[in-house]
């Protein structure tokens, strides 16, 4: 079964929060964004998009100022961030993939941890010509997600977070789809979801923010 996470990054280190076996880092090339579906740790699958394009005429120049600011755990930072940033601030990196090679527009997704077990996943990407460490690539995603034990306290653009309620989110983000008591949420600032706010909604409680700022 598809499960969205905004800008086709799949965060499928979220199953080693939950117990699953850890293995090997593997990476998909970073083509197309937007929907994703389920894979085997770290692995970073694209799909076509099934969001709705991006309208200039409904441009936010405040959204495209700040979209990429965020407060994990009461510290701020600004997308895109690199691996060390976060082992400064106190995360661990739980996948202990920081020495893994990443071919050039590669990505792997990472489960961060700090010591009092709050937990969140950000993706890594390799936006250079060579084949570089993981730990030498741009973190360009974060998704903070209710399915973790201990999710990390992250606040995104406007205030929104996972304690936020779901009129909070519709007036700040465009309704995207609503079915079954499910609805997301998406604001976008180009056309292809490299720069973009994602949530969703189930049952009225939002289960997942996502966080995409690739710089092209």
């Amino acid at each position: 079964m598809k499960k969205k996470l905004m800008f086709g990054i799949v965060m499928a280190a979220m199953l080693m929060a939950s117990g699953c076996q850890k293995q090997a880092a593997t990476t998909t090339e970073t083509n197309t964004k937007s929907t994703i579906e389920e894979a085997t740790p770290n692995e970073v699958v694209f799909e076509e998009s099934t969001v709705a394009e991006y309208d200039e005429t409904e441009a936010d120049p405040d959204f495209e100022a700040n979209y990429k600011n965020l407060t994990i755990d009461g510290k701020e930072i600004s997308l895109p961030v690199k691996y060390q940033d976060f082992v400064d601030m106190g995360y661990t990196d739980m996948d202990e993939i920081g020495d893994t090679t990443l071919e050039p527009e590669f990505g792997v997704a990472i489960t961060w941890k700090n010591d009092e077990g709050n937990s969140f996943t950000g993706v890594i990407v390799n936006h250079t010509t060579e084949t570089t460490n993981v730990k030498d690539g741009s973190i360009i995603a974060i998704l903070s997600e209710s399915d973790y034990e201990n999710p990390a306290d992250i606040t995104f653009y406007k205030g929104i977070s996972l304690n936020s309620t779901e009129e909070e989110i519709a007036s700040v983000l465009t309704l995207n789809a609503k079915d079954d008591g499910v609805s997301t949420y998406y604001k976008n600032i180009d056309y292809d979801g490299n720069q973009e706010l994602y949530a969703k909604v189930v049952d009225g409680k939002v289960t997942s923010v996502q966080l995409y700022a690739r710089e092209e």
